[in-house]
């Protein structure tokens, strides 16, 4: 028996499409224009809170007119509790001491600034990048002294204010 043949004018009926149902569940509302955000792993001993209160952050709790994750409503129960959505914990830092952070590096002194000196020690001539970063060309990179390095390192560290600080 043969298979039953369709119509030549039969057309395929999709649905209509449907909005995304996404909700981004690490919006942050009423941000404080001075601080700087970060959602670590609340789970994670070795990367998540306990790193970034050893950089100097600090864990953001609930309050009336602070800030609170987007998608979320205040309630008075969770009132100075720790702010966590999905196993991260909302914390923040200064956008003084964020910059310094990321700059210096803290305590270990190896914040970008010395990786925008290496950087620049590498490339040599503009317009050129060395093939170990995955860009075709010839390699200009020249391997940066001991001396260089410990100028590099030499230099002041000032923070966002223009203050000096190294002694």
């Amino acid at each position: 028996m043969a298979a039953a043949k369709r119509p030549a004018n039969a057309r395929r009926r999709d649905p209509a499409a449907r909005p995304s149902q996404y909700i981004d569940w690490t919006a942050v509302a009423n941000k404080k224009p001075d601080r700087v955000y970060v959602l670590p792993d609340g789970n994670d001993v070795n990367f998540g809170v306990p790193l970034y209160e050893s950089m100097g952050y600090v864990v953001e709790t609930w309050q009336e007119d602070g800030p609170r994750f987007a998608r979320m409503k205040f309630d008075e129960a969770k009132l100075g509790k720790p702010m966590e959505t999905h196993g991260h914990v909302l914390m923040s830092i200064s956008k003084e001491e964020h910059e310094e952070e990321y700059l210096y590096g803290g305590q270990s002194g190896q914040g970008q600034r010395i990786g925008d000196t290496y950087e620049r020690a590498l490339v040599k001539n503009k317009g050129f990048a060395d093939t170990q970063r995955g860009i075709r060309g010839p390699v200009f990179a020249e391997p940066v002294s001991d001396e260089e390095e410990m100028a590099i390192l030499r230099q002041p560290r000032i923070a966002a204010s223009g203050e000096q600080l190294d002694g």
